[in-house]
């Protein structure tokens, strides 16, 4: 049989147009890869700005699920990067002041599961063991914010502030009961610690039955010399007390002075109660004044100040202006509960424990605004 020799120029005709083929094919396949990263790319752009919207309207887990999802869809995206672990940091920071550690602990796992690198999210580890009682852990995670970042500043600050805190409290002998964890200087401190839990113990009980509201988490007390108390809230020199998550008191300044304590731990215990129930959400003039009212004071020399002038915190208040400020917020707490009766007020507080924001609750408990409730009362001291 013979073998008849191929055409060579039919060959190449033919090899060159399957070259030519494979080449279409190919670059058509590049074009839609690249159409394709970039429609993904777009769709990530457009859920990360989805997210940073919520977050800004503090709906967090809403916004944690977009970014997260955005994250996935451009993972080389350092913008997206950081809007995620701007929300994990503001959304555990957030239960942090609702005095939800564990569930702050547990966010900022997440985080550092999908972003191990963020020095961010281990300073946001660490506040949670500290809120938690757990300064071993605390300190550990801030080796690790620490050895991420040794050069930001702001890091550094917050922290060498979480450090001192956890190191001066570790020299501290402590003691608890079923709601109270104390820490205190040994020896004679001994028998005033027991002094401020038997108290706290019937604060609690007191408190609770007039709120409706048992606290349900455990609270944590230091008790400070003086000096001590000075240096570690950095508090005006007037302030008699704080509570920032914890209930510090300079225990020094009550030692012949017991109902004064007394006084002082049921201010206190009342700020712990609100924080349990609404985190940060309560403006200084209703927690303030509502603090005061509880341990027993009263409005009777009567001062007027616009409340949108006393939403936050006095303790970094000058003496006299801060003395204004808590006489103005005593006031109208207490032309709040003449004005609306006592199971009112306790109701209002139940349902910010339900959620939403101080404005919104406060006009459907009341059935008028702030500003309104503001005017009302001004009106009150003027006649």
């Amino acid at each position: 049989m013979e073998i008849k020799p191929k055409n060579a120029v039919g060959t190449v005709i033919l090899v060159l147009i399957a070259v030519e083929l494979v080449f279409i094919i190919k670059g058509n396949g590049h074009l839609e890869m690249l159409q394709s990263r970039r429609a993904r790319l777009e769709e990530a752009i457009e859920l990360s700005n989805q997210g940073v919207a919520l977050s800004r309207q503090e709906e967090y887990p809403g916004a944690l699920k977009l970014l997260e999802k955005a994250r996935r869809l451009a993972p080389e995206d350092s913008l997206i990067g950081e809007n995620l672990q701007a929300v994990y940091f503001n959304s555990g920071l957030s239960q942090i002041h609702q005095g939800k550690y564990q569930e702050a602990l547990e966010l900022s796992g997440r985080g550092l599961k999908l972003m191990p690198e963020k020095p961010a999210l281990w300073y946001l580890r660490a506040e949670a063991w500290y809120g938690l009682g757990r300064n071993d852990s605390c300190l550990s995670c801030l080796g690790q914010a620490y050895d991420l970042n040794p050069g930001d500043s702001t890091i550094s600050g917050l922290l060498g502030d979480l450090d001192n805190r956890c190191r001066r409290e570790d020299g501290l002998e402590s003691s608890q009961t079923g709601y109270f964890d104390i820490k205190f200087e040994g020896g004679e401190n001994r028998e005033m610690a027991d002094k401020v839990l038997f108290m706290l113990e019937g604060i609690r009980d007191r408190q609770g039955a007039l709120f409706g509201w048992q606290a349900q988490r455990n609270i944590s007390v230091i008790l400070y010399n003086n000096q001590q108390f000075s240096d570690i809230t950095s508090l005006a020199s007037w302030a008699g007390a704080a509570f920032d998550g914890k209930i510090r008191v300079p225990v020094a300044n009550y030692r012949e002075a017991q109902e004064v304590l007394e006084r002082v731990l049921t201010h206190e215990f009342v700020h712990a109660l609100l924080f349990e129930i609404g985190g940060r959400k309560f403006p200084g003039w209703f927690n303030e004044g509502l603090a005061q009212y509880q341990e027993g004071q009263r409005a009777v020399d009567h001062a007027y100040l616009p409340l949108s002038q006393l939403s936050g915190s006095f303790m970094t208040l000058e003496r006299e202006d801060a003395q204004q400020a808590y006489r103005a917020s005593l006031s109208a707490v207490s032309f709040l509960v003449e004005d609306n009766g006592w199971d009112m007020v306790r109701l209002f507080v139940d349902q910010m424990g339900q959620g939403g924001d101080f404005k919104g609750v406060f006009k459907a408990s009341f059935n008028l605004s702030v500003d309104e409730f503001d005017r009302k009362w001004k009106r009150s001291i003027d006649k």
